[in-house]
């Protein structure tokens, strides 16, 4: 049984693309660079967000055995950004088409996740959803044992 960590350098790179994100967002100087306002309280919860999500993402795709579920409810987490961005966007006379974009983006990472994370750990989508091991992790140590 191999119990060696499966990792995947596109789910830490999208994190990394959300520290990217993030700092963006509670950086007044950024935005007012890129031409967008947004309030300061929407722009620190927003930032906030994508800053502890890069760290799940970050952590996450380095261990994929262990992580895999975070990650998959990870990929449900933007396909709900998504469907807000999508819907938002209609209501958006200035930035509309940009906030549109932003939603199929989301819906676009959730495919990757998806599609990354069940065959990299030999688990259903619907297993890690329920946070259900799969063979490959049955009868290996959990965190909390400890190593004997």
């Amino acid at each position: 049984m191999n119990s060696q960590p499966i990792s995947s350098d596109i789910i830490k790179f999208s994190g990394i693309c959300n520290i990217g994100l993030g700092t963006a967002m509670v950086c007044p100087p950024i935005q007012n660079l890129l031409g967008v306002e947004i309030p300061l309280v929407w722009s620190i919860l927003i930032g906030g967000l994508l800053f502890y999500t890069a760290a799940t993402l970050i952590i996450g795709g380095g261990d994929l055995r262990r992580y895999g579920s975070i990650i998959a409810h990870e990929a449900m987490l933007r396909f709900f950004a998504a469907i807000l961005l999508c819907s938002a966007a209609i209501f958006s006379d200035e930035f509309g088409a940009l906030i549109f974009l932003t939603g199929v983006g989301d819906a676009v990472w959730g495919i990757i996740y998806l599609a990354i994370v069940p065959n990299a750990t030999n688990r259903t989508i619907g297993e890690l959803l329920k946070g259900q091991t799969g063979p490959d992790v049955k009868n290996t140590p959990s965190v909390f044992q400890g190593q004997s």
